[in-house]
């Protein structure tokens, strides 16, 4: 096909190689149905990314939001593919194959025989002095058994030329399996008609290969393994792509908190107690993986140790990212030559280590044609353009280069090929990097059908890019093509029964999760509510014989947990500055539902992808939250929305999670936090400042806020009176927001859950706050009996009733969770 008939403007720029379009101006076969069907999409390029950014943000891509405070960036997807014909990919494959094999071996050797440093093939000082080396910690103890490198990966670029280069290989807890089947997941409903017309290769396959190759890593005496994903936690940049990947391969994802040694073993904390571990899928760095090996900040004490003694299956063995230091690749093709009897099929860009003297005076006499990079920290390498660098600062490199030169790695500079990126509703020529994925199969390394392509900025120093726009790449394969049909190989992975097993960190996360639901409907419930009653009685406020922004103020003070100041304007700017307090203030509505993402984002693996969609609608809220210029009728809208959405997403959690301890957990909390909600709000209504017996306004809006308002005129047809609203609220079973509604539930979470020190204390303070709820009596005027301007017995209700439901928080925290830090999200 001709260039002009489908290539919405796209000029390749002359004298470099491009992905779609031949040194003829035609566009290469595997590209022709791709750009016919962009051609035809109605809504061109714009529609299809505005698709991407939907789907990604159902799964959760969108608003993963690590640490405190700080969102991360959304991962972002060109719905225009990477496209690499079969008959390429096999060469290419090959290659990938061979590369790892060598890579692997030299790990091997580097902690076992050490042949290829005592011959002189690689230098002492690139291995031994490599910063990630991992030492053996006794006399005569192995440094690392069996394969230290399963899962390779080697990040490609395509050269101007048109072949194929490795820019760097990765070793140490390589990423990008996860992230290549996200992206794959959202390419493919973009555009499926294009997806099945241009063939792409399957990825189960490759699954299955990764799930039999880690259950063989298995110590041998261990017949039914078990394998869990160790990820840093949330705060990793690739956290999402950690819970993906566990999720999709259906292991426990452990961060390093939940796992500790212990008498020869791997042990997983979970809510039933200590739970054996045979594999670990390391998505942690070395250094952060043990912190008695290499000297790192975190990981599980022990651990590294624990693997060289045969005790868990680790990929890849800890120590094994020196095999993927830049300061090998000038030595690769004579390693190749020792162990194939040849160069490396695919070659490394051209590479000068700098502690050989010949390669420092090259480097130094000609700066501009190399980018240097300074291997010695373990990450991230510090990296710059030659040619870049003003007098002064080229002066400044070649001291540094001078004076400790076998820290650095020259790569001589590369023009790259370009491949078809949209921007806009046109597609430009750019630049990617590929990462393409190998595991060890215990016979030899299959690798990924496809990889994980970047976009690239040609201006800056592409080994430092560990962030871009990312694309799909689909392996176009003819014969795919025609067939209808796939066939998925079945696993040979035995069977594992995980329905009740749950990580401590992720029932303390899921706990989080009920509790942050509810405060966040809580808040927005009653904003929303005093919004609306005040939208149909603005005089209400201005009555001087009704204590309303008092009584607001009280109230939503208790539902955000801090006091609020109603200052000293006009009753109605105080009230609206009470709920904006509310909404966006510290503690609030805001505040809450960060929490709530992040304690969901933590978990993602429990819960469904429809929920994300929920969430994102929330993130949205919660941003126009804080932005929106205080009217009273667009922050309603807003509150309301979020009610609605927080009760979406409370139904797809009831309606998709099995009844299981992790279901149990996260109803726990909104059971608690419900209850302790309700008696908030019940304090503040009778008592705001000690004016006694609630109006009838006060006791409507109680209602209201509980969801309640319509189950009392249908029961009791009468004015709002106190003694009937605490009937419904409190003592009412067949009333799902009362008080001995969620005591119930909460006895029936309490006897779900596995055995555990601590589950008779709870029993006992559930049954020490439903005393009060037997004993209290609402007739013959008890219920309003005044003290000092307080009603008594509510007084005593509130105070009896709360003091064991906050006791039932801490022992969760110091019996159940303790064996970790509390994690308050």
């Amino acid at each position: 096909m001709q260039l002009n008939q489908a290539s919405r403007g796209y000029s390749p720029l002359r004298g470099q190689h491009d992905e779609a379009v031949d040194e003829r101006g035609q566009i290469r076969r595997a590209w022709s149905p791709l750009l016919e069907g962009i051609v035809q999409r109605s809504g061109g390029l714009s529609r299809l990314r505005e698709q991407a950014v939907r789907i990604l943000d159902e799964s959760g891509a969108s608003h993963l939001f690590p640490g405190n405070s700080t969102p991360t960036r959304p991962w972002e997807l060109d719905p225009v593919p990477l496209l690499i014909d079969a008959s390429e990919w096999r060469t290419l494959a090959r290659g990938i194959a061979e590369r790892a094999g060598v890579i692997n071996a030299i790990a091997a050797d580097a902690y076992g025989p050490g042949d290829l440093v005592r011959s002189g093939v690689l230098p002492a000082e690139v291995v031994f002095g490599h910063p990630g080396f991992a030492r053996a910690g006794s006399p005569g103890e192995q440094q690392i058994t069996g394969q230290p490198v399963v899962v390779y990966g080697a990040d490609l670029v395509r050269a101007g030329t048109g072949e194929w280069r490795v820019l760097r290989d990765v070793t140490d807890a390589p990423s990008g399996i996860g992230y290549a089947l996200l992206n794959r997941s959202v390419s493919s409903r973009v555009m499926p008609g294009v997806f099945r017309d241009v063939g792409a290769t399957p990825l189960e396959p490759f699954l299955a290969s990764l799930r039999s190759a880690l259950t063989h890593l298995a110590p041998p005496d261990r017949g039914n393994p078990r394998v869990v994903v160790m990820s840093p936690g949330i705060s990793h940049p690739s956290y999402l792509e950690h819970s993906y990947l566990a999720s999709t391969l259906g292991y426990h994802l452990a961060e390093t908190g939940d796992l500790l040694v212990r008498n020869g073993r791997l042990w997983l904390r979970t809510l039933g107690g200590l739970e054996a571990v045979d594999v670990v899928l390391r998505r942690s760095d070395d250094h952060a993986s043990d912190p008695l090996d290499l000297g790192g900040g975190g990981g599980v004490p022990g651990i590294a140790r624990l693997s060289r003694i045969g005790g868990v299956g680790v990929a890849n063995a800890i120590g094994s990212g020196l095999a993927g230091s830049l300061a090998l690749h000038p030595f690769l093709d004579d390693v190749g030559h020792v162990l194939l009897g040849r160069n490396l099929s695919l070659s490394s860009i051209d590479s000068l280590w700098c502690g050989a003297p010949e390669s420092l005076v090259q480097v130094i006499s000609d700066f501009d044609s190399f980018v240097v990079h300074d291997v010695s920290p373990l990450d991230p390498v510090t990296t710059v353009f030659g040619v870049r660098l003003d007098d002064r600062e080229r002066e400044i490199w070649r001291h540094r280069l001078a004076a400790d030169p076998t820290r650095f790695v020259a790569q001589r500079k590369l023009d790259l090929a370009t491949t078809p990126i949209s921007v806009g509703e046109a597609l430009q020529p750019g630049h990617v990097t590929l990462r393409v994925l190998a595991v060890h199969d215990g016979e030899s390394f299959n690798v990924f059908p496809g990889g994980l392509a970047r976009v690239v900025d040609s201006l800056t120093p592409i080994v430092s890019q560990f962030r871009g726009e990312a694309k799909d790449v689909w392996i176009v394969d003819d014969n795919a093509r025609r067939s209808s049909v796939r066939v998925i190989p079945r696993s040979d992975v035995p069977q594992i029964d995980l329905g009740s097993s749950l990580p401590t960190r992720a029932a303390e996360a899921l706990f989080w999760v009920g509790r942050y639901l509810e405060q966040s409907e809580s808040i927005a419930r009653l904003g929303n509510v005093v919004l609306l009653q005040l939208q149909r009685d603005p005089d209400l406020i201005a009555d001087p014989e009704v204590t309303a922004p008092a009584l607001i103020g009280a109230l939503l003070g208790g539902a955000i947990g801090r006091p609020i100041d109603l200052g000293r304007g006009s009753a109605g700017d105080d009230v609206l500055a009470a709920i904006l307090a509310a909404a966006g203030g510290p503690g609030g509505l805001v505040d809450r539902l960060a929490g709530l993402r992040q304690a969901v984002g933590s978990v993602r693996q429990y819960v469904s992808d429809t929920s994300w969609h929920v969430l994102g609608n929330l993130d949205r809220a919660a941003h126009r939250i804080s932005s929106q210029d205080h009217d009273p009728t667009a922050l309603s809208e807003l509150l309301s929305g979020v009610v609605v959405d927080l009760a979406a997403f409370a139904g797809l959690v009831a309606d998709s999670m099995v009844r299981g301890p992790a279901w149990r957990l996260l109803d726990l909390g909104r059971r608690l936090e419900r209850s302790l909600a309700l008696l908030n709000m019940l304090e503040s209504l009778v008592a705001p400042g000690g004016f006694g017996a609630p109006e009838p306004y006060a006791l409507g809006l109680f209602l209201v806020a509980n969801e309640s308002l319509i189950a009392y005129r249908r029961r009791f047809r009468s004015d709002l009176e106190l003694a009937a609203t605490i009937d419904l609220l409190v003592t009412d079973d067949t009333n799902p927001r009362s008080l001995t509604f969620q005591f119930d539930r909460l006895r029936e979470d309490f006897a779900a859950l596995p055995e555990r020190r601590g589950s008779e204390p709870l029993d006992h303070l559930l049954d020490a706050a439903a005393r009060e709820l037997t004993a209290a009596t609402w007739s013959a005027g008890r219920g309003t009996m005044v003290a000092e301007g307080r009603l008594v017995a509510i007084d005593r209700l509130v105070t009896a009733t709360r003091g064991p439901l906050l006791d039932m928080v801490d022992v969760l925290n110091q019996d159940w969770f303790s064996d970790r830090r509390s994690m308050r999200f």
